[in-house]
């Protein structure tokens, strides 16, 4: 059974890799090329020093402003941060808590959360679900499951079906006024990372929350009905509640209905 201080280890990697993330987000986002250079204010553009990059301790130090030009940092930089590292957590104690160590598991666990923590915030901040994310991730995903995880190829090969064919036929039906290409990419990356049936669960759940958000949004009057919401953002987060909790929650639903 691994140590406090292991998984004070783990929430520590995962709060770097959610700052990581949210640069790398941000520059991807961008259309700027990808290097590895030291960090900038999002807003004036002024390099980092070292105490202003630390993860979660940078933002309560700094109370939240930039330490050059006194703007604002916006909430989510810290919440990012928070929820990648319990996530990393979580992650952890799933696979190397148990009785069982699945060191693999928890490599493909804490892969899932960065791809898709970098879909979430891609699409919630810019709108677009680039396609060097999701091919990548896609491949590899289906490389884990299939030779490591004993997935079936008829497994993986319907659920890519499913998801990628789904929003396809969305988006050849409305010429592409429903669902943007970004969507079909990533359906066809949740069927190979899910397999079948687990991508309908994540289907279901990501419709069922952005349904649930949409209504939240306009009782509150922030959206219109003609207003868009980033949907890459309930594909990203129903895709990582079914990996985690996807089979328990169908073994239970086939219990509860004597399937």
């Amino acid at each position: 059974m691994p140590s406090i201080i292991f998984y004070l280890f783990a929430f520590a990697l995962g709060l770097a890799t959610g700052s990581f993330i949210h640069a790398v987000s941000w520059r991807l986002g961008k259309g700027m090329p990808f290097a590895l250079e030291r960090s900038v204010c999002f807003n004036c553009g002024c390099r980092l020093r070292w105490f202003e990059n630390i993860p979660v301790f940078s933002f309560l130090f700094l109370r939240g402003r930039c330490g050059s030009c006194e703007q604002k940092i916006p909430w989510r930089y810290l919440l990012a941060e928070i929820v990648i590292g319990a996530f990393f957590v979580f992650a952890a104690w799933r696979n190397l808590g148990a009785e069982t160590e699945n060191y693999f598991g928890a490599a493909r666990d804490v892969f899932f959360v960065v791809i898709l923590a970098s879909v979430f915030l891609c699409d919630y901040l810019y709108g677009v679900i680039l396609p060097e994310i999701v091919w990548p991730a896609l491949l590899v995903g289906f490389l884990f499951n299939y030779f490591i995880f004993d997935f079936s190829f008829l497994s993986l090969g319907f659920g890519i079906l499913a998801g990628g064919g789904f929003f396809l036929a969305q988006y050849v039906v409305s010429r592409g006024k429903w669902i943007g290409g970004g969507d079909v990419r990533l359906g066809t990356m949740m069927g190979a990372w899910l397999g079948w049936p687990n991508i309908l669960a994540a289907l279901f759940f990501a419709y069922l929350s952005g349904a649930v958000a949409g209504l939240f949004l306009l009782a509150f009057k922030k959206k219109n009905l003609r207003a868009e919401i980033p949907f890459g953002t309930f594909l990203a987060a129903g895709t990582l509640f079914v990996a985690f909790l996807g089979n328990d929650l169908i073994n239970w639903y086939r219990g509860l209905i004597g399937f």
